[in-house]
């Protein structure tokens, strides 16, 4: 991933995570407002139930003493105030009357009136409350005096219906009013409880009075506008920044990372700067860059000065040695016509060997100082090398690589050594190229190479044979030079396999 992408990318996280711990916030304040608003109107609502509860009995005393004094017809009663059960209780506790409505078909176990009565005996005040016995019942009890002497009680049980709920509900103004054994709260909800109790005074339930909290929709509607102003902000202010960062940061490391991959690719050209404006670290980097290339011009100058004197040098020597064995070669032809001698033959072998070396060191100098690149195809040098050797040879793949002519030696090395050394009878070569590297594999069936002596055969000078064991360490000194390496392992079963490694020509943008 660039690193423009990458800040772009972290700086769009970093707002993001910004926005929504906003909105998270703003959305928290909201629903803790509207909570806290919502509890206190329940609180409310909490106490007009309660009021309901009292104005709903509040004419029971006069109820009883209509039915006393009246013999009134109990059933009537109870139907026309919609009451479940009335029922008159002498002094002691005894039923005097009990009466039903003839709506509810609901009965009542005797034990319950018995509680009731042991209840309502116990006190000398009006008591209220509810019970639970196959469904929820108001209870109210009213002691009742006559002339100042205490006669007895009247107990009015109401049924809690489906509709009463609706009913206290809809005069409440409250989302949800519901009867629970368990106090349950509900997410989404705001709740307060009206607490149940039954004739012994023991807690059996609760109404549950909630709000759905549901922010007012002109608030959400203002939030969702807020969101999106904030949305659009942030986008722009991303666009904004990565602009900026871009011009300021990216395009001034573009153009060092061109500057050296330029070098990397062609090589370091006298005189050449990367050029930067500014005075931040980019620029810093840029002078550090520069120092360093002026210290690498000052040292490449030496280097070819030295490099000069010693071709010059080389050179005549080269020369004086070639005149001096012409001489002596010479020499050993006349002696040989002349005088008939048996060791001049040897003489003039080894004088022809030592030109031939001095020559081969010339070319070999030649070859290693060259840096004039071209493109060739690997498929073509090795044809055109297997034309000297008649023996079988197959090659499977092909690539293009940057070289010089020295990339006929180093495949000439390799052959002639397989061939004159390994004694192998066919060779096979494979050309693989994957992700910007071509990968050469020469292989050969003879004789193989000692693994004692493997890691040396590269080394200057070393040899198992009357030569002068330079053509591997060409080989190696080539290879590197063209930006690559090359290594040996043993054939199975027999033989050996050199291995190439060089840059592909797409991969220097050639």
């Amino acid at each position: 991933m660039k690193i423009k992408t990458r800040l772009s990318v972290i700086i769009a996280v970093a707002f993001l995570i910004y926005f929504i711990l906003i909105a998270s916030l703003v959305a928290y304040l909201l629903k803790s407002n509207s909570d806290e608003f919502y509890t206190r109107w329940l609180e409310n609502d909490r106490k007009s139930l309660e009021t309901i509860f009292d104005r709903e009995f509040k004419d029971l005393a006069e109820v009883y003493y209509h039915a006393i004094n009246q013999n009134a017809d109990l059933s009537e009663i109870a139907r026309s105030h919609e009451y479940s059960y009335i029922i008159f209780f002498d002094r002691n506790g005894n039923i005097l009357r009990v009466a039903g409505n003839p709506l509810f078909s609901d009965s009542i176990p005797d034990s319950t009136f018995r509680d009731i009565a042991s209840l309502a005996k116990a006190y000398t005040i009006p008591l209220k409350g509810f019970f639970y016995d196959n469904g929820l019942y108001m209870l109210y009890s009213v002691p009742v005096y006559e002339n100042g002497s205490y006669k007895g009680y009247t107990t009015v049980l109401r049924k809690f219906t489906d509709d009463d709920m609706e009913y206290t509900k809809s005069v409440l103004d409250v989302d949800i009013l519901e009867f629970q054994q368990e106090k349950v709260e509900k997410n989404g909800e705001v709740s307060v409880f009206y607490p149940v109790y039954d004739p012994k005074n023991n807690l059996i339930g609760y109404f549950r009075l909630a709000y759905i909290n549901d922010i007012d929709p002109l608030i959400v509607q203002s939030y969702q506008y807020g969101l999106l102003a904030s949305g659009t902000i942030l986008l722009v202010t991303i666009v904004a920044l990565t602009q900026i960062i871009d011009r300021t940061f990216l395009k001034r490391l573009e153009v060092l990372k061109n500057f050296m991959e330029n070098i990397s690719r062609r090589g370091f050209k006298t005189g050449e700067r990367v050029k930067l404006s500014g005075d931040d670290e980019i620029r810093i980097l840029a002078d550090s860059i520069n120092s360093a290339l002026n210290v690498i011009e000052h040292n490449n100058k030496r280097i070819e000065g030295l490099s000069e004197n010693l071709r010059i040098v080389n050179k005549a020597l080269r020369h004086d040695l070639i005149n001096d064995l012409s001489v002596i070669r010479g020499f050993a032809e006349l002696a040989m016509e002349n005088q008939g001698c048996d060791y001049c033959p040897r003489i003039v072998e080894r004088v022809d060997k030592a030109v031939n070396m001095i020559r081969k060191m010339k070319e070999v100098e030649k070859t290693i100082s060259s840096r004039d690149f071209s493109t060739f195809r690997i498929s073509e040098v090795i044809a055109s090398v297997m034309q000297n050797y008649d023996i079988k040879w197959s090659i499977y793949g092909d690539a293009r690589v940057m070289a010089d002519f020295g990339i006929y030696s180093v495949f000439e090395n390799l052959i002639s050594n397989a061939v004159k050394h390994g004694k192998t009878d066919r060779m096979k070569f494979e050309v693989l190229h994957e992700n910007g590297e071509v990968t050469i594999r020469t292989i050969d069936y003879g004789v193989g190479i000692p693994e004692e002596i493997r890691d040396r055969i590269f080394d200057e000078g070393f040899t198992t044979s009357s030569g002068q064991g330079i053509g591997l360490f060409i080989v190696k000194k080539l290879i590197e030079k063209y930006g690559g390496s090359v290594s040996v392992q043993k054939n199975e079963p027999s033989g050996t396999v050199f291995t190439i490694k060089l840059k592909s020509v797409q991969d220097n943008n050639q």
